[in-house]
C-alpha cells in the first residue's frame, strides 16, 4: 500500500489477505494498492473504486492486558480492556511468540483471547491486532509486557486406585 508493506497472512486462488505494517502515515491519507505476483508482474485493479485505500487514525485504545483463569471452562485467557475496540473474533488477533491464539470475543470495551499455543507459562513477545491494526496504548500496555500463568490442576481421573500402583491422569 504505497510505501507501507503488507505482510501476507493467507492466500487462495481468488483472495489475498495481508496485514499492513504499522505506519506514521497521516490520518485520512489515501494511496493506491499495488499487488506484485511472484512472476514480478503487477496485478491491475479493475474495481470500481480503482483500488484506493485510505488510512484512518480511528483505532481502539487499550488500557490493560491481564491473564485470567476461566474457572468455568478450565483454561487461561488474556483479557484486553479499553475503548473503541472493533472487529470480530475472525479479524482480531493475539500473537504470543509469533503464534496466533484463539479469539473468543470482541466488544467495544473488552477482548478475550484463549491461550492455546504456548511453550511455557510465561507469555512474552505479544502483539494485539484489531481489524484496523495496532491499538493506541500498544507501546505502554502490550509491547514488552510479560504475563505469567500458573499451572492449574483441574481434575484427577480416576479418583481411586490400588496400593499396587494405579495409573492416575491429572
Amino acid at each position: 500500500m504505497g510505501s507501507v508493506p503488507c505482510f501476507l497472512t493467507a492466500i487462495t486462488s481468488t483472495e489475498i489477505k495481508c496485514r499492513l505494517r504499522a505506519t506514521n502515515e497521516a490520518e485520512e491519507q489515501a494511496g493506491k494498492l499495488i499487488v506484485f505476483l511472484k512472476t514480478s508482474e503487477e496485478a491491475v485493479c479493475t474495481g470500481a473504486n480503482d483500488c484506493e485505500y485510505r488510512f484512518t487514525g480511528t483505532v481502539p485504545e487499550v488500557t490493560s492486558m491481564d491473564a485470567v483463569w476461566d474457572e468455568t471452562n478450565k483454561y487461561w485467557t488474556v483479557e484486553v480492556t479499553g475503548t473503541g475496540m472493533t472487529g470480530t473474533p475472525a479479524t482480531t488477533e493475539l500473537n504470543v511468540n509469533g503464534r496466533k491464539q484463539e479469539t473468543i470475543s470482541v466488544t467495544a470495551t473488552k477482548t478475550v483471547f484463549k491461550i492455546t499455543d504456548i511453550d511455557g507459562f510465561v507469555l512474552k513477545n505479544m502483539n494485539v491486532y484489531f481489524d484496523v491494526g495496532l491499538p493506541k496504548g500498544y507501546d505502554t500496555v502490550v509491547k514488552g509486557k510479560t504475563l505469567t500463568l500458573s499451572p492449574k490442576l483441574v481434575s484427577v481421573n480416576p479418583n481411586y486406585g490400588s496400593v499396587g500402583g494405579a495409573l492416575i491422569v491429572a
